[in-house]
């Protein structure tokens, strides 16, 4: 009778952990679902509607980037039309490409002395004018916008938005399950304090009956 007791207290104290347990994780798969759908559903409205205008309605819309700002971010979107960043390089290029050229004349013409300085010269400009290309080359469209179309068009429109979609509905098939479990508990819990009820009702009854 003891053990059986005891059995029953130890069943009671199992069904009311394993019920705490479910409703908190109940809790917090509400709470990640919710916000994977918040984050799921923000991200598709800004693909949907075309991530590179989304990019452009943001900069001036919430970062309120005008000008040469909005000017730099629209064309490495789209590379179309002229590097911002080109024009003052391009002048510097003029500069140096005129210098390099007054430096050949001059040389030919034995005009300037002595010729070693003259000839250090000109082989700075042309090492500026390669570095100068190096740099055009690094910051130029062709560089920047296919690291642009990987992490937007790929990454955050594509692996984030299935992965999102994936995690939430997992989740949610596993909250529906486990409401279903703490429904059994439940059931099962009742069944046990009924079972319990019996089981006294017929020990009374025996000490009746002696």
């Amino acid at each position: 009778s003891c053990c059986c007791a005891s059995i029953s207290r130890m069943s009671w104290i199992l069904f009311n952990f394993a019920s705490f347990l479910g409703v908190l994780v109940c809790l917090i798969l509400t709470i990640l679902v919710a916000l994977e759908l918040t984050i799921s559903v923000g991200i598709s409205d800004f693909c949907a509607a075309g991530p590179d205008q989304s990019f452009k309605n943001l900069a001036t819309e919430k970062l309120n980037l005008d000008g040469e700002n909005f000017d730099l971010i629209s064309y490495y979107i789209s590379c179309e039309g002229a590097n911002p960043l080109f024009e003052n390089m391009n002048s510097s290029i003029v500069e140096l490409e005129g210098l390099n050229a007054t430096v050949n004349a001059a040389l030919e013409a034995g005009a300037c002395s002595p010729t070693a300085d003259v000839r250090s010269l000109g082989s700075g400009s042309v090492s500026c004018l390669g570095t100068l290309d190096d740099i055009q080359g690094t910051i130029g469209c062709t560089s920047i916008n296919p690291v642009y179309q990987t992490l937007v068009y790929d990454l955050l429109c594509g692996d984030v938005v299935d992965g999102l979609y994936a995690l939430w509905t997992v989740q949610i098939t596993s909250a529906f399950m486990l409401y279903i479990g703490l429904f059994l508990i439940s059931y099962t819990k009742e069944k046990v304090l009924l079972q319990l009820d019996v089981t006294k009702h017929e020990k009374d009854e025996d000490l009746r009956q002696v």
